[in-house]
């Protein structure tokens, strides 16, 4: 992970605006999170695209409001894969987000209960 891999102000100020409601939040924005990229990967396989990259680009927005830089940014990644129509790149777009996300998850469940 880069040190701007999560953007700790948006974090601290999620934290200010939520207080005790914080945990639930984020615990919803994953759940959120896993739904759609199960859908994402669904879309792909079937060659849907217009419907993958609207899920692409709603991850990535979901993901900058709660400072998820490095998810946001690999949902950016799938949307312009997407937008290039090249299956191999949105493959291996999609595949980078599946790869990240668990270490990911776990190094902000790890930031966000330490401030």
């Amino acid at each position: 992970m880069t040190e701007t891999a999560i953007d700790t102000k948006i974090v601290l100020s999620l934290k200010k605006l939520f207080n005790e409601g914080f945990d639930d939040f984020i615990a919803l924005y994953f759940s959120d999170f896993e739904t759609k990229e199960r859908e994402l990967y669904i879309y792909v396989r079937k060659s849907e695209l217009e419907a993958a990259r609207k899920i692409a680009h709603a991850l990535k927005g979901n993901s900058i409001n709660v400072g998820a830089i490095d998810l946001a940014k690999r949902c950016e990644d799938i949307e312009v894969a997407i937008k290039n129509g090249k299956e191999p790149q949105i493959i291996d777009a999609c595949e980078n987000l599946q790869k990240i996300y668990p270490q990911f998850k776990t190094a902000y469940l790890n930031l966000t209960s330490t401030i």
